[in-house]
């Protein structure tokens, strides 16, 4: 009872601390000029400000007319796109979308006005939810195959060594066919999304074959072939080998990557599936082999090894949740956050079955095994599922804007909580040299620190701060607007 009991305890842990990596997809700090914002004399460019670096796909700008795509660069966190000469007065709306460090795309737009705003019947590019769609299919696919093919290899060469049962080859085939269609079909899906282009374009050879050109294309071929060793030979070092190998790509294409520590996250995640595919691995494979004289040796090995995937799962998991979901405000209040829930309860359910059947080795229920494994598969598909979704919590920026002798400042900070945040100025009027910041926090003794700041174009300036501790923090923002004057703002900000 209190060995079940603690294994129950270890499972809700598990899944309410911790899943697979999901998308920290990259977040707008500011754009130049600002949205809605009204200029009396047309830019040079426009730029994006981002918390990370990103990679630009398209940015385009458009009155009432036809979209006209824009030259664009990116200076680290920061995309700027020319404009073109001679715009006429009237509202503009340029759209962008960029590709964050974790492989997914961010698409938006912003409305600015040259002289006055006038009416304008140009629509911004809004995403394809089929393409959305489509590609959560495939990428559940995509995990329930592989997590079946690999731990059933697992499976045959941890536990049932000696057992030989082609319907476990079978289901083992089967389940790669699923991964294989799951990650071929995801390629071009990508693609798509990341042009916002609708599902028709799956008919086209472009994004078919840029897919296979892209990592996430090497990426699929490894756990295609990966799956396909596990299942077809049967030696067992192969069997382990390739099997590695095709669960190896889970968190090469996943977003564990762009966590840190890498080693420490992309390791444990590795582990993590190895684990999660041993465990349902095992229960598929007690399932087919339920009538054979061999099946009380064979559920005695299983029983001894899942202590130790318990602890693994845990382990693991417990690192996972404290590098990506953060905090529980996250876990409540964002789509992932709420994913995740439905995940544990499902969890929950298959813990209960799982409980029953510990207590009932003697006599155990192929029914309850059954329905364990089919609860466990919703859980890889709905895992799958998160992996596009963001963990993150929506973005607050503090902004103040002030003017002074004709020079307008304007000074913002977000996300404004614990973690990596940009300070963001822009002074329009003068031409001024790098502001200077510093943060403290006076009721803990910290600071005031120095916030080294990089000069952009057309007056801008960025910062990037990182928040450690929690309190009020007051952010300090010096721009000398002439030679004997001086403007500080100060923002506040309690993460």
């Amino acid at each position: 009872m209190k060995r079940a009991s603690a294994a129950l305890m270890m499972w809700v842990l598990l899944f309410l601390g911790a899943a697979a990596p999901a998308s920290a997809h990259a977040v707008l700090l500011s754009t130049t000029p600002s949205d809605g914002q009204v200029v009396s004399s047309a830019p040079a460019d426009v730029t994006l400000t981002f918390n990370e670096p990103v990679t630009v796909r398209e940015v385009s700008i458009v009155s009432t007319g036809s979209p006209q795509q824009l030259s664009a660069r990116t200076v680290d966190a920061v995309v700027h796109a020319s404009l073109p000469p001679g715009l006429a007065p009237g509202s503009y709306i340029v759209s962008w979308r960029v590709i964050s460090d974790d492989g997914h795309p961010i698409a938006g737009a912003l409305t600015f006005s040259l002289g006055h705003p006038s009416a304008t019947n140009a629509v911004a590019e809004t995403d394809h939810p089929g393409v959305t769609w489509l590609i959560r299919i495939a990428q559940a696919l995509a995990y329930i195959g592989l997590l079946v093919a690999c731990g059933l290899a697992l499976f045959q060469a941890w536990v049932a060594r000696e057992v030989f049962d082609t319907r476990l080859r079978g289901i083992g085939v089967a389940a790669t066919a699923t991964a294989a269609v799951g990650l071929v079909v995801g390629l071009p899906a990508f693609e798509l999304d990341a042009d916002g282009t609708g599902l028709s374009g799956l008919f086209a050879v472009t994004p078919w074959a840029s897919g296979l050109r892209s990592g996430a294309g090497a990426m699929a071929v490894l756990g295609i072939v990966g799956a396909t060793v596990a299942t077809v030979f049967r030696n067992r070092c192969i069997r382990i080998a390739g099997a590695t190998a095709g669960l190896a790509s889970l968190p090469a294409m996943g977003h564990s990557r762009t966590f840190g520590p890498p080693i420490l996250v992309i390791g444990a995640d590795l582990i993590h599936v190895l684990a999660v595919s041993a465990w349902i691995g095992g229960l598929i494979g007690l399932v087919v082999l339920f009538r054979r004289p061999e099946i009380a040796e064979v559920i005695g090995r299983f029983s001894r090894l899942a202590a130790w995937l318990l602890g693994v799962l845990v382990t693991t998991g417990l690192i996972l949740g404290w590098r990506i979901v953060g905090s529980w405000h996250a876990l409540f209040h964002t789509g992932y956050g709420q994913v995740l829930i439905a995940k544990v309860a499902l969890v929950a359910v298959a813990v209960a079955i799982a409980y029953v059947n510990r207590q009932r080795l003697s006599t155990p229920s192929s029914a309850r095994l059954r329905s364990e494994s089919v609860v466990l598969l919703v859980v890889a598909a709905l895992t799958g599922v998160l992996v596009h979704l963001n963990p993150t919590l929506p973005v607050q920026q503090l902004m103040v804007m002030k003017q002074e002798n004709g020079v307008m400042i304007h000074t913002a900070i977000a996300p404004c909580r614990l973690g990596e945040n940009a300070v963001t100025v822009m002074v329009h009027g003068a031409q001024v040299q790098a502001p200077t910041i510093t943060a403290q926090v006076t009721a803990a003794g910290i600071g005031p620190l120095d916030v080294p700041v990089t000069a952009q174009s057309n007056g801008e300036f960025t910062a990037p701060l990182t928040l450690r501790n929690k309190g009020q923090w007051t952010i300090d923002v010096t721009v000398r607007i002439s030679k004997y004057q001086e403007s500080t703002t100060i923002l506040t900000c309690t993460p």
